[in-house]
């Protein structure tokens, strides 16, 4: 009886590109699925005893914050020497920037409360002064429908700036 003959390289790659057909067939255009299929036959290793093994490695690293990972930085120290020095410089310099540009936001949202704060407060005393102005002519129904409003408006609005923040 013959000895089965086993698969040569030409073989496999041949496997390997009806494999590709078959399973990316969707995924990967006709003309690409060759150039998929040797891609895989070039990763081959063909061992001392005949038997060949696909070989694949893939190594996936993520890094995230303000500066490159530690390794990116230590090549581009190595092409470029002092030029992590630089990046860091910018980087501090951006945040010191950020700071910078937050703290003149927050002053700037704090002086217009305290001058809407202001404004609400003369207004409520101009018109309370007023109420009792009428009050004190005569005019009490005005007087009553002007405070009722005012001290509504008001309430409301404490209220609703509660309900806001909280």
């Amino acid at each position: 009886m013959d000895e089965a003959r086993r698969p040569d390289r030409k073989d496999v790659t041949r496997a390997l590109e009806v494999l590709a057909r078959e399973s990316a067939d969707s995924t990967i255009p006709k003309k690409q699925i060759a150039q998929f299929a040797s891609k895989f036959a070039k990763k081959l290793v063909e061992h001392e005893d005949g038997s060949i093994l696909l070989a694949q490695h893939e190594e996936t690293r993520m890094h995230s914050g303000p500066l490159p990972s530690p390794e990116t930085l230590a090549e581009y120290e190595r092409v470029h020497p002092g030029l992590v020095e630089r990046i860091i410089k910018m980087a501090e310099l951006e945040q010191e920037e950020y700071l910078r540009s937050h703290k003149r936001q927050q002053d700037a949202d704090n002086r217009f409360r305290l001058i809407s704060y202001s404004g609400g407060l003369a207004a409520l005393l101009i018109i309370l002064a007023t109420g009792a102005g009428l009050a004190y002519l005569g005019h009490d129904a005005v007087a009553g429908v002007l405070f009722g409003a005012t001290f509504a408006g008001v309430i409301g609005y404490f209220v609703n700036a509660y309900k806001a923040g909280g």
